[in-house]
């Protein structure tokens, strides 16, 4: 009974945590009960939650299959392990657990729901339409019917009905919750952000920008740029080029490691995707071990500075143990392969101490057009992923220069090798930049990384029409179509134009 009753109250903190989105401390205790409680299946599922919650998509997948090892009949499980799969662009695998759970019973309309925008997202809109046909339609159900509904009759080319539908859902949201509950339903702004995709597709840029506007004014964001500019000066200043030589470094051997470093929607997810294709490569995503390790080091070292002042009580042995925590949570997914990606955003404050627990890692500095990634990322539903900064054009440019900063700072001053790669050379010079990312990762040579877009392996955030084709440049100088309304930012990122 004590033990049970110690069990609840971790759990009950854990989730605290969770809503706090503490998550790295969150998997750091769920893992600690793990160990403690092996055969808790409820442990193992919150662990699933909790990386899928914090954006670690590949390792909820994991998660969730050690679960299913031991529950394979669960309608509710099967739906999570597919709702998870479509995060890592699992194709065939979310389709088949997805519809495993239908044939359950207490199977819900909602994985129905799911199965619809599988489909959808496979660019199937006949199954599509056929799948949502099997949801009730009624209140319960409505809101993400009229989202599913208006991306099938967007990739219908009926952009006309779609904005009807999106329009029609606004009015009746906005009838039924207050302006304050709207700000946290994701759903919501994710429809807003539809309604700017559609408004771009059709041209109507003006409408889109509007659009875009009142999206992020709804979700009220929040966001310090003078503290983040204040931490990342910091971290250059302890990361300089003396201390990186200076500092102790782990001898672990350990040459897997990859860190594709860049901005939200700098084109990280497509390269990941052509890597995808190359055997030897295994891709992680975005990695929250990172995360754990830096919040951990000041105790693992029994030091009294936080980080990143803690990075001066480092020994060696402390870096060798930091290496093993990395490759410990890369093993289940990286067997067999010479590399392994991560392209947490995290990354671009953590490449100097990776350097140093990682000595023999690499990393890729992406790069994109200053105008085109600002303005896509005030475009795309970044809200609720912690993308404060997005909220003004103002602080995307202030942000994208001290990251841009950071980027710079890195290639100048880490040992490791590091390789700039653009966005924009990449979508025109295909195969010369990819045998060049290839060569720098020391691997042969494979034809399948020019043919990304063949691969069943759909990353959440590239949408089906991005990935069914060859590399196309439609969306380099984009900006332009938006120019009147990017005065400010051409202001602030001008000497990178």
């Amino acid at each position: 009974m004590v033990l049970m009753e110690k069990l609840e109250a971790t759990m009950a903190q854990i989730e605290q945590l969770a809503k706090r989105k503490l998550y790295a401390l969150a998997v750091e205790q769920t893992l600690d009960a793990i160990e403690s409680a092996p055969g808790n299946i409820d442990l193992k599922v919150n662990l699933a939650q909790i990386y899928y919650q914090a954006q670690v998509y590949i390792s909820a997948v994991g998660a969730i299959q050690d679960v299913l090892r031991h529950v394979p009949d669960s309608p509710e499980l099967l739906h999570r392990a597919a709702l998870y799969a479509i995060t890592v662009g699992m194709a065939d695998w979310e389709l088949e657990v997805a519809t495993q759970s239908v044939s359950l019973p207490g199977s819900k309309s909602v994985t129905w729901q799911l199965i619809a925008n599988i489909h959808e997202k496979s660019g199937d809109d006949e199954l599509a339409a056929e799948a949502l046909s099997h949801v009730p339609d009624d209140d319960e159900h409505y809101e993400v019917n009229c989202a599913t509904e208006a991306r099938i009759l967007y990739s219908r080319k009926q952009y006309s009905e779609s904005i009807d539908i999106l329009k029609q859902y606004f009015e009746w949201a906005e009838k039924r919750s207050t302006a304050k509950e709207l700000t946290s339903n994701n759903q919501y702004i994710d429809n807003w952000f539809l309604l700017v995709k559609i408004y771009n597709k059709i041209g109507e840029y003006d409408l889109a920008w509007e659009s875009a506007t009142q999206a992020h004014e709804r979700a009220g964001q929040r966001w310090d740029q003078a503290k983040f500019d204040r931490q990342s000066e910091h971290i250059r200043a302890t990361f300089s080029k003396e201390n990186l030589r200076a500092l102790a470094h782990s001898e672990a051997p350990y040459e897997q490691p990859v860190f594709i470093v860049g901005n939200a929607r700098s084109g990280t997810s497509l390269l990941e995707q052509i890597l995808s294709m190359h055997p030897d490569v295994g891709n992680g995503g975005e990695l929250i071990v990172t995360g754990t390790i830096q919040r951990s080091m000041p105790q693992a070292m029994d030091s009294f500075n936080p980080y990143p002042d803690c990075i001066y009580d480092m020994r060696v042995e402390d870096a060798n143990a930091f290496a093993m925590q990395y490759q410990n949570a890369t093993d289940w997914f990286s067997t067999g392969k010479k590399r392994v990606t991560n392209k947490a955003m995290g990354l671009q404050s953590q490449v100097g101490l990776l350097s140093l627990i990682l000595p023999k890692s690499r990393a890729i500095m992406l790069h994109r057009h200053p105008l085109d990634n600002c303005l896509s990322c005030f475009t795309t539903n970044l809200v609720h992923s912690g993308h404060g900064y997005t909220k003004t054009i103002e602080t995307l440019g202030q942000t994208w220069l001290t990251r841009r900063a950071m980027q710079d700072f890195w290639t100048e001053v880490v040992e490791i090798p590091v390789m700039d790669l653009h966005y924009d050379e990449l979508v025109v010079n295909q195969e010369h930049e990819t045998r060049r990312l290839i060569e720098f990762l020391d691997l042969p040579w494979n034809d399948e990384c020019l043919n990304f877009h063949k691969s069943r392996r759909v990353a959440a955030t590239i949408s089906y029409d991005q990935v069914n084709q060859k590399m196309y440049t439609s969306s380099s100088g984009r900006w332009k179509n938006y120019e009147k309304h990017l005065g400010p930012l051409i202001d602030i990122v001008g000497d990178y134009i």
